[in-house]
Parts: C-alpha cells; sequence; structure tokens
C-alpha cells in the first residue's frame, strides 16, 4: 500500500508503466559567425528530434503519452552548440503499447542529428554531432481485477469513513513493480486538496487532512485482521512472503 498525492477519494487499480532516458549530443562546436554553415549544433539536432516527438500519434486503446522534460546545452550566446541533452517520460498503461512507442521514439533523436548533419553537408565522422540514448527509469505496467484484497479493503475502508470515491484509475507510482509481478497492491492519497502537480506553481492545503490517515489505517487493518476481531483479508502465507512473491515471477 503506498501513499502518494492527497486526494482520499481515489484509488488505484492499475499501474501505468513508465520508461525514462536521458538523449546526449555531441558535436565539434565552433563560433557562432565565422564557422556557420561548416559545422553542426548540438541543440539543433535536439530541436529536430523534439519537433518529431511531439508530431507522433499516440495509441487510442490506452492511455499512452509522452514528454521531452528537460532541455539544456550550448555554452554561450556567439558559439555553435558542442553539447546538448534531454530527459523524455514514455507512458502507457500497456506493457506491449509502450514498447512500441520505445521503438518508434527513440529513432526520432538519432535521425534529429542525421538530418542536422545532412543540413550542413557535414561527412567527416570528426564533425559530425552524434547521439547518445542512456535509460534512467523503468516502472513496469501492471493491473489487477477488482476482487482484489487490497482495493477491497481500501474501498470499504472508504464506505465506512464517508469517503466518496473520485477516481478509481491507473497511474505510476511505487505499486508499479509489486503489482506487476502479482502482490495485490494499490495507492491511497495522504488527505488534503492539491492542483498543478508536477509544476512550480503546485500546491496543498490541508483541507479534511485527517481524513487520508484514518484511509491507510483502516485499510491496513482491514488487510492484517484485528486480533479479537475481523480476520485478515489478505491470505495467510504459509512459506515466507519473499519466497511465494519470488516463486510468482
Amino acid at each position: 500500500m503506498v501513499i502518494d498525492g492527497a486526494d482520499p477519494g481515489r484509488i488505484l487499480y492499475g499501474s501505468t508503466g513508465s520508461k525514462r532516458y536521458k538523449i546526449e549530443y555531441t558535436g565539434p562546436g565552433g563560433h557562432s559567425f565565422l564557422n556557420f554553415g561548416q559545422y553542426p549544433s548540438a541543440t539543433q539536432a535536439l530541436c529536430r528530434a523534439g519537433t518529431m516527438l511531439s508530431d507522433l500519434e499516440v495509441p487510442q486503446e490506452s492511455r499512452t503519452t509522452f514528454a521531452l522534460a528537460t532541455m539544456k546545452g550550448g555554452s554561450s550566446v556567439n558559439a555553435i552548440a558542442e553539447h546538448a541533452e534531454c530527459e523524455v517520460d514514455l507512458r502507457s498503461e500497456d506493457a506491449q503499447v509502450l514498447d512500441r512507442l520505445v521503438k518508434e521514439a527513440l529513432p526520432l533523436f538519432e535521425l534529429g542529428a542525421q538530418l542536422e548533419n545532412a543540413r550542413w553537408k557535414v561527412t567527416d565522422p570528426f564533425l559530425q554531432i552524434t547521439c547518445k540514448v542512456t535509460p534512467i527509469g523503468y516502472r513496469p505496467a501492471g493491473s489487477q481485477k477488482p476482487t482484489s484484497p487490497v482495493l477491497q479493503a481500501a474501498r470499504a475502508a472508504q464506505e465506512a469513513l464517508g469517503i466518496e470515491m473520485t477516481a478509481y484509475m491507473s497511474a505510476s507510482t511505487d505499486q508499479n513493480v509489486p503489482m506487476s509481478i502479482g502482490i495485490p497492491s494499490t495507492t491511497l492519497g495522504a488527505g488534503g486538496r492539491e492542483g498543478f502537480n508536477h509544476s512550480l506553481s503546485e500546491w496543498y492545503e490541508p483541507v479534511r487532512s485527517y481524513e487520508g490517515p484514518q484511509l491507510c489505517l483502516l485499510t491496513a487493518l482491514t488487510l492484517i485482521g484485528i486480533d479479537g476481531g475481523a480476520a485478515p483479508l489478505l491470505p495467510v502465507y504459509t512459506a515466507s512472503p519473499a519466497a511465494e512473491w519470488q516463486d510468482s515471477l
């Protein structure tokens, strides 16, 4: 059970898979005026790739997204950039769709370097822009049935506390790995209200923030049982949990 976000009305039944990459462009650099037309630019190669990425059409059968999340490069306003880099976030609720998106998106960055070299007719490999792609993050996609004990416990706790369900959805959180290997998992809100998440304008208000801790505690007690009271909702393992989870891989 993961605590992420504020809204105690949201329950996650699925895990959105994500793959993240760092893209680096390297070239000879040079003077912006004296060497114009002689050498390719690392920042322009990145811009070419970013334009092609933004034009991608994502599949409609599952929620699938891409983001060119960060960009930086160049050393001076009067220099042809010899280095540029960015970070890319690719996501999908479907693992196979995510793999297809990766195969479609990553070649665009190498193509950006090729187009920049071709634009200035640079054929010497020592003067060309090169592209390097490095994986920097991976969260596997996963899903579970509504009968999952974690989902049943969370919904029962919401009803007992009078918390209205506001969303039943997939997202990318620390639940991804356990859910992907068959361990019942969900993510619950910590309470309060929030907005503009992952932006510099992100805000939080502790309105009815007690609902989050109450929901998480009641869900946990429902799952593990109460001495002299309700039986645990999760099955009792005959072997160690680690051994059973390993067997499920």
